[in-house]
C-alpha cells in the first residue's frame, strides 16, 4: 500500500515538484513564498501608515490632528496656562 513500484510516496512519476529532497525547494513553492512575503509586507506597511496617520497626523487646527498631537496640544496649553506668580499651598 506504500509507494508504487520504484516510486516514492508523494511524488508524481519521480518528479521534483513539491519535493524537498536535499533541502531544496521547488520553483513553484519558492515563487509562492516570495508572493506571500510581498503580500505580508504590503499589509504590514498599510497598517503602519494607517496607525501613523491616525495617531501622529498634523493638521492646521487641533481638531484635524491625530491623537498624539491633540494630547500634546492639551499638555502645552496646561503648561502655558500655569501662572508662575501663583503660590501653591
Amino acid at each position: 500500500m506504500g509507494a508504487a513500484k520504484g516510486g516514492r510516496v508523494g511524488s508524481a512519476k519521480g518528479g521534483r515538484v513539491g519535493s524537498t529532497e536535499g533541502g531544496q525547494i521547488g520553483s513553484a513553492e519558492g515563487g509562492q513564498m516570495i508572493v506571500e512575503y510581498i503580500l505580508l509586507l504590503v499589509v504590514a506597511i498599510t497598517i503602519a501608515f494607517s496607525l501613523r496617520t491616525a495617531l501622529v497626523k498634523t493638521g492646521e487646527t487641533p481638531d484635524e490632528s491625530g491623537a498624539v498631537q491633540k494630547r500634546w496640544g492639551a499638555v502645552e496649553s496646561a503648561i502655558g496656562a500655569d501662572d508662575p506668580n501663583k503660590k501653591n499651598q
